[in-house]
């Protein structure tokens, strides 16, 4: 049997059977690498799960990072710590695999603090703004078109910081959205700037899980096209978290560093005047824990410094600093910016 085969075998005996199920299980484009299987004792698999390669954004940098997914337990086989040891395993292949960080969105929210326990750190928000059926989207401009992959790339680069989708990304969730009721994708560009909006469409309202817009007329522009196949519904929308008003934001993926090196020289790289001794430690990936100095537009790890570090922190501690808002990094001298999880 392949390792494929094993996904689909495991997951199918975990969730109900649809067309997104059959879609994930037999056509969507996934690499036998990107598939992790938990084993019993006997040798049967009653865990898996998907951690497909993506791209990150930092500090003027692309780092290599994964996504979580799909992570699946037989019924027969829950609260025994199948899903605890594949998750480790995860973590600890993604490292060796030369991955930066890990993440994942919770499927439900108490999973966050199933989630906590492996150094997860939610450092994924939006801004949640809530709009009435009868709001009208003013002021919008430029012309409705095919959403493709370059325009959303570019406008996650113009983010600055977060994961950024490649062609064959942007192709597999397009197929994944075709399996998902009610589901939409739209693009909007004015020969300048772009726009792009994903929404799904319930009972009770229409959930625009993505938004990103060069300008505030095409994100108008995005939404009343929205507006005009949906009349009748609220809309709740997710953009990037730039309000700073925690009357908005609203928790939505958690990130883990899987190696802290890549992202402390790419912090060097941009910030030369940076001069820090960081002490980690990693209680899951021994690997991370040590000494890291920066300075001089670089960063190298030791295991033992004989000078009394500026910071001591966890991983999971370090993971919140450094994708904090600006003013928290201020206050260590570290160049901290919140990130975007657009979608995965």
């Amino acid at each position: 049997m392949t390792t494929r085969e094993i996904f689909n075998q495991v997951y199918m005996a975990a969730n109900r059977s649809d067309a997104h199920s059959k879609w994930l299980t037999d056509a969507a484009d996934v690499c036998d690498q990107d598939i992790r299987v938990c084993l019993d004792g006997s040798g049967k698999p009653v865990a898996s799960l998907m951690a497909l390669p993506y791209q990150f954004a930092y500090q003027d940098a692309m780092l290599d990072a994964v996504a979580i997914k799909y992570l699946s337990t037989r019924p027969e086989a829950r609260a025994r710590g199948a899903a605890s040891h594949l998750i480790v395993d995860t973590l600890a292949a993604a490292r060796s695999r030369g991955k930066t960080l890990c993440v994942l969105v919770p499927p439900r929210r108490h999973l966050f603090f199933y989630f906590d326990r492996f150094s997860f750190a939610t450092v994924f928000y939006a801004d949640e703004l809530r709009y009435t059926a009868s709001h009208v989207f003013d002021g919008s401009c430029g012309d409705i078109i095919e959403p493709t992959a370059q325009m959303l790339a570019s406008l996650e680069k113009k983010f600055g910081c977060g994961i950024v989708h490649s062609a064959a990304d942007f192709a597999r969730i397009r197929d994944e959205l075709s399996t998902i009721p009610n589901s939409r994708i739209l693009g909007a560009t004015d020969g300048v700037g772009d726009a792009i909006l994903v929404a799904t469409t319930s009972d009770d309202n229409v959930a625009v899980h993505l938004l990103l817009a060069d300008t505030e007329p095409l994100a108008m522009k995005v939404l009343s096209e929205l507006r005009r196949l949906e009349p009748h519904k609220t809309f709740v929308v997710d953009t990037p978290p730039l309000s700073g008003d925690k009357n908005f934001l609203r928790s939505r993926g958690m990130a883990r560093i899987v190696d802290p090196l890549p992202m402390l020289k790419a912090m060097a790289a941009k910030h030369k005047g940076l001069h820090h001794i960081i002490k980690i430690t990693d209680g899951l990936l021994s690997e991370n824990t040590g000494f890291y100095l920066v300075a001089d537009g670089d960063c190298e790890k030791y295991d033992c410094c004989d000078t009394r570090a500026d910071l001591e922190v966890s991983i999971e501690t370090f993971t919140s600093l450094v994708f904090s808002k600006r003013n928290v990094g201020e206050i260590f001298n570290l160049p901290t910016c919140r990130p975007y999880l657009s979608i995965i």
